[in-house]
């Protein structure tokens, strides 16, 4: 039995129509899976960095002998656990290995939050990007870090109240807690739909010395 003409034609039009609805659905459902697996990798990201900080934070500020000028001290010569301290950046120093100064590796450790590019900043350790990726970086992956619903680091004192970091008053030396909240984003693997990714987490910590 033998085809006309009109019925090839239409039988290659519903066929391209099918192709063309399945192939969006892949498509879709292949972006679906990118963007999946970006939150889960740089929740990972985020999560480990919180968990590397989170254990420095709570270390800080052993000093088991008298210490020398390395060591950041108060009026009195007592040690500080925090050196410096502001919303987007904490300093903490310790002396782990028990010689007296504050200079091993590991003993003076800062935190920052960094704008490398207008819409790229990263979370750095003694200026290294811990979190994050930028353009200069690496331009295949851009990861920008920012606070999440207020400051990066927010500090308690004593009876679990909150200090005020731009208040003259303010008194590093009051700190007892840290929280960390962050907030990680970058660009939708689909093109379609722009936008980007975000993955934000928290933690708390309590200084134990």
């Amino acid at each position: 039995m033998a085809f006309s003409l009109t019925e090839l034609l239409l039988a290659t039009l519903f066929a391209g129509l099918a192709t063309a609805v399945l192939l969006t659905f892949f498509r879709d459902q292949l972006f679906r899976l990118r963007a999946q697996e970006t939150r889960v990798a740089t929740l990972e990201d985020v999560r480990g960095a919180l968990d590397f900080m989170t254990r420095e934070l709570r270390n800080a500020g052993v000093f088991s002998v008298e210490t020398d000028e390395t060591c950041d001290k108060d009026g009195s010569g007592k040690p500080l656990t925090v050196v410096d301290s502001d919303a987007d950046s904490i300093e903490i120093q310790s002396d782990l290995d028990g010689d007296g100064n504050c200079n091993s590796p590991g003993e003076r450790i800062s935190y920052r939050l960094t704008a490398v590019e207008p819409r790229c900043s990263v979370l750095t350790r003694n200026g290294a990007a811990l979190v994050g990726y930028c353009p200069g970086h690496q331009p295949s992956r851009q990861v920008s870090v920012r606070s999440a619903a207020g400051p990066l680091f927010t500090y308690y004192k004593q009876g679990d109240m909150r200090l005020d970091v731009d208040s003259p008053a303010f008194d590093p030396r009051q700190i007892k807690r840290i929280k960390i909240a962050m907030a990680v984003e970058e660009e939708h693997p689909d093109p379609r739909e722009g936008g980007r990714l975000s993955t934000a987490l928290s933690s708390s910590v309590s200084l134990r010395n």
